[in-house]
């Protein structure tokens, strides 16, 4: 299956349902971005806004075969999940982005990394500083052109991983 866009929806702060997301093509180039800030609620349902947001702009946009990478395992696990109940504080969005999905010639949803979803999240943190409902970018606003040319580049990050802590300072590893 070949896909000519990619999808990356972001939110960004638990007490704030700021998202940001931007649709690339094939060479990673900024086809259309947004940045929104509904207010507070649940991370989640921010996450999953963010996708309908995007799928929208996509549709609006003719493309016909997305790609979809989300760094919500759990809004990706919600959107591959066929029986979800529609008692579920999820389902109503859900049920829209599958229903926006549809129109669609392919798509494909996954996980990826934080660290793979800068420009998103800085798009994100845009939304939560300029409190604007919703900002859509046809062009690639000044703040994401550092992030776009490290991507262009190949720039990689190191993924951070949370480390057990030790209680017992015996245990702890001297400084080098």
């Amino acid at each position: 299956m070949e896909f000519s866009f990619y999808l990356h929806p972001k939110k960004y702060l638990a007490s704030k349902k700021c998202s940001g997301g931007i649709i690339r093509g094939e060479r990673g180039n900024h086809i259309i971005s947004f940045s929104h800030y509904p207010g507070t609620g649940n991370v989640i349902l921010a996450e999953l806004w963010a996708l309908q947001i995007e799928v929208h702009l996509a549709i609006n946009q003719g493309i016909q075969n997305l790609e979809i990478e989300s760094d919500s395992n759990s809004a990706v696990q919600l959107m591959n999940d066929n029986n979800l109940p529609n008692t579920s504080n999820f389902f109503n969005v859900i049920s829209n982005c599958k229903c926006l999905l549809l129109s669609l010639k392919q798509w494909k949803i996954s996980h990826c990394y934080r660290e793979a979803n800068r420009c998103a999240a800085a798009l994100a943190n845009h939304g939560k500083t300029s409190k604007l409902h919703l900002s859509i970018h046809q062009e690639p606003p000044p703040f994401l052109f550092t992030h776009l040319l490290h991507d262009e580049q190949s720039y990689h990050l190191p993924r951070q991983v949370p480390t057990p802590h030790s209680n017992n300072i015996d245990n702890e590893l001297e400084p080098p």
